[in-house]
């Protein structure tokens, strides 16, 4: 569950201060003195006495090598494979201490310039040398990230070998035996971490991982509400609940309130999360105003209940909590953003036109040009429309629902040749597991109907809890002219929470079905059900 998150984790865990950890032996004075330089976070002294060093002897391999530690130090990367080449070139064989971290030094290096091959390479070299648990600690890293789990356990073995008491080692020996799907094994290996260190919240998320694996989920839910995750764990923990939530949303919900309830504070941010995820934006709405209660000068829990407020569709609501978060933060322009879905949402399509310019005005936001050709498109500026989707182009060219829109545009003008050159691109760029794919229209748009079906049932099948997408099904049988298969798609869309009717209003795919009379009973029923929605949100209290 996340584990390249949790193992990209353990990897930032162990990029420690090797200054610190590695005490080489030098009867070289300023050599020591840079070093306790280091240590003490003074680079520019450090720097100082190497190069005093490096005066009184040209060919300090040792110094070097520190000064190739500086220069990575300082993010000088350049700098610190040129230094550290001059190491290994002037230290000698006797030097094997030296020589081995030097090896060590150059794959960090190598790591940081992304190339595994060469630090994979250096790594081996400072084992043959001189094998230290940072060498294995840094391979098991390097295969860990690989996702190459039993070359990555074996290292993270060698290193708790030397180092009985290494935490890290433990750590990964753990996170790799759970990507192994050695649950128990995961476990046994996390337990002996929480020992030495039982304050560091990541490894009670880490062993939650592995009681998943054993969906041994109420004891994993125990592991993540011991205490406050914070940092890196903090996102770790929130993916985790809501992962959990898939399988025991019950068991979920009732841990995350009861913590709440207890101890308040975050605890409502993560319970309000899983609320969302699942849809039950009421009650992610009663959470995130508890959150608000605790922060009440903070503009982020004002947008949190603005957004859960547009996913009803309770738009008054929403725009009011837009704009109180822009009142306590007049920069957090991803509120204008919002807003002006909302208005769209109103069906107040110049007036969301006008707020999505001021956000671009601030932002330049590719995807804000394209939203404001959207608009302008479903009320036929079509000149407009070519205009923003051309600028959300320029901007990102792979912004693949700009090609779609604007190849729609062209094709309304006339100009046939540009809009087949649009669709063409559509189909080139857009993969079906990007978030929004669209090259079923495509398809459709060349007269390809049986691949722009073969499209559509391929974005059904890889996520079927999206009401938009079966919207976009609707759509697509309205356009070939097969209404009853539309009606259909139009119906479970509606089932799964499709309620934007301003947009059904000035959508010309509804064309083709807009006057059955079935249409017309499921505008009236789902529009008689999104005001009792609404009205159920107007009832949460909002001065708890």
């Amino acid at each position: 569950m996340r584990l390249r998150v949790i193992i990209c984790f353990v990897f930032i865990c162990t990029t420690t201060s090797w200054a610190q950890e590695k005490a080489l032996p030098s009867d070289d004075n300023n050599i020591v003195r840079a070093v306790d330089a280091l240590n003490n976070g003074d680079g520019r002294v450090a720097f100082s006495y190497i190069s005093k060093a490096l005066k009184e002897n040209p060919e300090n391999g040792r110094a070097f090598y520190w000064l190739a530690y500086l220069d990575l130090w300082s993010n000088n990367q350049s700098g610190a494979l040129t230094n550290v080449n001059k190491s290994l070139k002037y230290l000698s064989s006797k030097e094997k201490e030296y020589k081995s971290f030097a090896y060590e030094l150059r794959s960090q290096i190598y790591l940081a310039l992304e190339d595994t091959v060469r630090a994979l390479r250096d790594l081996d070299k400072a084992i043959d040398i001189k094998p230290s648990a940072q060498a294995y600690r840094e391979r098991a890293n390097v295969y860990s990230c690989q996702l190459k789990y039993d070359l990555s356990y074996a290292d993270y073995c060698k290193v708790v070998e030397l180092d009985k008491n290494d935490i890290l080692g433990y750590s990964g020996m753990g996170v790799t035996a759970y990507g192994l799907k050695r649950y128990d094994e995961a476990i046994k290996h996390i337990n002996r971490v929480i020992d030495l260190d039982p304050d560091m919240h990541i490894n009670y998320v880490f062993r939650a991982s592995a009681y998943c694996g054993q969906k041994q989920y109420d004891k994993a839910l125990d592991d993540l509400t011991r205490n406050l995750p914070f940092g890196d764990a903090f996102g770790i923990s929130e993916n985790m609940f809501m992962s959990i939530s898939d399988s025991a949303f019950v068991l979920t919900v009732d841990k995350l309130k009861d913590t709440a309830e207890k101890e308040g504070g975050t605890w409502w941010y993560f319970l309000a999360k899983v609320y969302s995820k699942a849809k039950k934006y009421t009650d992610a709405v009663t959470a995130y105003l508890k959150l608000f209660s605790v922060y009440p000068d903070n503009p982020v829990c004002c947008y949190y209940i603005a957004q859960c407020y547009m996913d009803i569709s309770n738009h008054e609501k929403a725009l009011s909590y837009f704009d109180k978060a822009l009142s306590m933060d007049s920069t957090y322009y991803d509120c204008l953003r919002l807003k002006a879905d909302v208005l769209y949402g109103q069906g107040k399509t110049k007036e969301a036109i006008d707020m999505k310019g001021q956000y671009i005005d601030r932002t330049a936001d590719p995807y804000g040009f394209y939203r404001r050709g959207f608009y302008k498109d479903n009320i036929r500026d079509v000149d407009g429309a070519i205009e923003d989707y051309s600028l959300a182009i320029a901007i990102l060219p792979e912004l693949v629902y700009s090609y779609l829109g604007r190849a729609d545009m062209y094709k309304l003008k006339g100009d046939l040749a540009a809009a087949e050159a649009d669709y063409k691109q559509v189909i080139q760029l857009d993969k079906v597991s990007n978030s929004s794919p669209c090259a079923h229209f495509a398809y459709l748009a060349l007269g390809q109907k049986d691949k722009a079906i073969e499209y559509m049932d391929k974005v059904l099948a890889l996520r079927p809890e999206e009401a938009g997408n079966y919207y976009d099904a609707a759509c697509i049988y309205s356009r070939m002219g097969e209404t009853e298969k539309s009606l259909d798609f139009l119906q479970t869309a509606f089932e799964k929470g499709y309620r934007k009717f301003a947009h059904i209003e000035n959508d010309d795919d509804m064309d083709a079905i807009r006057d059955t009379p079935r249409f017309k009973e499921m505008i009236q029923k789902y529009k008689e059900i999104l005001c009792q929605e609404v009205e159920k949100s107007n009832s949460v209290s909002e001065t708890d």
